[in-house]
């Protein structure tokens, strides 16, 4: 009998196709971005969280680490990266490979939960928006557990799913433990459970049956950190639950300085790590001192902090992607595939939250709403970007895909008959539109000084001194620290602006002439390069009283010395470099200055 135009079968496998071709579009635009950008300098330069996670992963390759405390960074992507590093070699390209296999993954898991959640279409077409999801293309390059994160997200709440849509209990502890696990690269993630307990209720009835999956979730994500726990207690001395590094990222989300954007320390807050690294106070009595300062603030600035927590809110729901590692519109634009227009929160984003808003009667819409308002609570206590708002981006896409769905479906019937919810659902979409898309707090001029001394560093080891330039520039309109102006000072002097390097090394000086080594040094090096050895030596001797054991700045000022005939000083400085340690290359090369100058 040939089938019908009504076939299931049929139909099934005309899904299978397209999800096989969504699939496979997201697996080609991930490779093709990371091949694409393979010698991009940021991809070569690891910074800030990406260099301490590639560290940490190296040291566990290597069978070094991690370190012998209680964990500041959560560990699980350290691991996931030691594990990718013993098999491939110290090589992040391999890694970006992988998350590229896992953020297509992550699609599949998409359209699973889309099907089980709302209908098999709304999943496919959920999957197909996730494929072409400008972020979530640019975080697989990224060697950061964003990408970690969302699969795991993903596997828990469609367990949570298959756990309430079948009939055996032990499911309810396998989701739980998925969301538990997630929750080692995704700490906030540990918060999720109890909240989502209630969302059970939407498969079955208030009962004995309900307390046993209610517990079996639970103890689910909590054996899977437990390890975790007694590792930090047993090893570290600290009982740290997951990872150390919370009241840190508390008091830089609440403390005197907060902003509720900024993951850098001001001055005071470094001047706070600073005494307590003096201290040698461990992981966990860091963060607990820093949560207790954090406390004491916000006890005595309530307003302050309110209305915080009320800008985190607004800036969560922005379309402006918030950067925390890098600057990723600058990335963007460094890629002509990323450059492409792809889908943005700026669409997903309204689309969404009407379609989040839409669901609110619908039983088994309830775990994927609870999930993104106790994700979105975990959150807040800290500070808001893009990267930390990036697990809850898939299931605003499903609520997205439902809401057009239902448009398409419903309009004719609400233009006839029900005016008042067409109504209601257009102006959902206009309210979440102006919330999303709306220059709040002035948040798309938003930039920090580190993102841009950063992106400066990486371009200056590129040997893109142009562009380093630009950056430092950037990056001193909005604090003029001696650090950058001494950066910038050897970018001008690498494009042999020599004047120039030499008025910015001078202002470097004037601000913090304690600790200005390589303002000192680096104009004696000008001053040398043009001959003028006289006036080097005085820049040589106040870099090495800033810091007696700058090598470079006793080589340099045994040059000077030669050259203006006072070899027996000249020596006395060769002999204090060698006593430094330098490398086996510099070290023959000052033993053969000794021979040559002592003749």
């Amino acid at each position: 009998m040939r089938p019908t135009s009504g076939d299931p079968h049929r139909k099934e496998r005309r899904h299978l196709g397209v999800l096989l071709a969504i699939l496979a579009l997201s697996f080609v635009l991930r490779i093709g971005y990371v091949y694409q950008m393979r010698h991009d300098p940021f991809f070569e330069h690891l910074i800030v969280n990406a260099a301490a996670f590639d560290a940490a992963g190296a040291a566990i390759a290597e069978g070094s680490g991690p370190e012998r405390t209680a964990y500041f960074h959560p560990p699980l992507y350290p691991y996931f990266l030691g594990m990718s590093y013993r098999v491939f070699g110290h090589s992040p390209h391999a890694v970006r490979l992988i998350q590229a296999l896992l953020g297509t993954l992550a699609c599949l898991l998409i359209y699973l939960l889309g099907r089980r959640a709302f209908t098999p279409t709304v999943g496919l077409w959920s999957a197909g928006a996730a494929a072409i999801y400008w972020t979530l293309i640019f975080f697989v390059g990224e060697l950061l557990p964003a990408t970690l994160s969302i699969l795991l997200c993903l596997l828990a709440l469609w367990l949570f799913y298959v756990a309430g849509q079948g009939s055996r209990l032990v499911w309810w502890a396998v989701a739980g433990a998925a969301l538990g696990l997630g929750a080692l690269a995704r700490p906030n993630l540990i918060f999720c459970p109890p909240f989502l307990v209630p969302a059970i209720l939407a498969f079955q009835p208030f009962g004995r049956r309900f307390f046993r999956s209610a517990a079996l979730y639970v103890a689910g994500a909590a054996m899977a950190v437990l390890p975790v726990t007694v590792r930090n207690l047993v090893v570290g001395h600290e009982l740290v639950v997951i990872s150390a590094n919370a009241g840190h990222n508390l008091y830089l989300g609440n403390g005197p300085a907060a902003d509720g954007l900024n993951p850098f320390p001001d001055e005071a807050a470094r001047s706070i790590l600073v005494e307590m690294a003096d201290d040698e106070l461990g992981n966990g009595a860091q963060s607990a001192r820093l949560t207790a300062l954090t406390f004491d603030w916000v006890k005595r600035h309530p307003a302050r902090t309110l209305s915080l927590l009320l800008k985190k809110l607004i800036l969560w729901w922005n379309a402006y992607e918030i950067p925390n590692n890098r600057d990723l519109y600058l990335a963007r634009g460094r890629s002509p595939l990323l450059r492409l227009p792809w889908l943005a929160f700026a669409l997903v984003g309204p689309l969404g939250l009407a379609g989040a808003a839409l669901a609110l009667r619908r039983r088994a819409s309830a775990p994927l709403l609870v999930f993104i308002a106790a994700y979105t609570l975990s959150i807040l206590p800290f500070f808001v970007c893009s990267r930390f708002r990036l697990p809850i981006v898939p299931v605003l896409l499903i609520f997205a895909i439902w809401f057009i769905s239902w448009v398409a479906g419903a309009w004719k019937e609400c233009l006839r008959t029900r005016r008042a919810q067409c109504l209601g659902a257009a102006l959902l979409l206009a309210g979440a539109a102006v919330l999303v898309n709306g220059d709040f707090y002035a948040v798309r001029a938003t930039t920090f000084f580190q993102i841009e001394y950063n992106t400066g560093w990486v371009f200056s080891r590129a040997g893109q001194h142009e562009a380093a330039i630009r950056a430092y520039g950037r990056a001193l309109t909005i604090d003029r620290r001696p650090e950058a102006l001494e950066n910038l000072g050897l970018a001008y002097q690498h494009l042999g602006q020599f004047e120039r390097a030499l008025e910015l090394y001078a202002e470097a000086i004037d601000l913090a002439p304690e600790t200005a080594t390589y303002a000192y040094n680096n104009s004696g090096v000008i001053l040398k390069t043009a001959g003028d050895f006289t006036a080097a030596i005085p820049m040589f001797e106040r870099a090495l009283e800033t810091d007696p054991s700058y090598l470079f700045a006793h080589l340099n000022l045994a040059e000077c010395y030669y050259r203006t005939g006072r070899k027996d000083d000249s020596i006395r400085e060769l002999e204090i470099a060698l006593g430094l340690g330098p490398p086996p290359a510099v070290r023959e090369q000052i033993a053969r200055a000794m021979r040559e100058w002592s003749q």
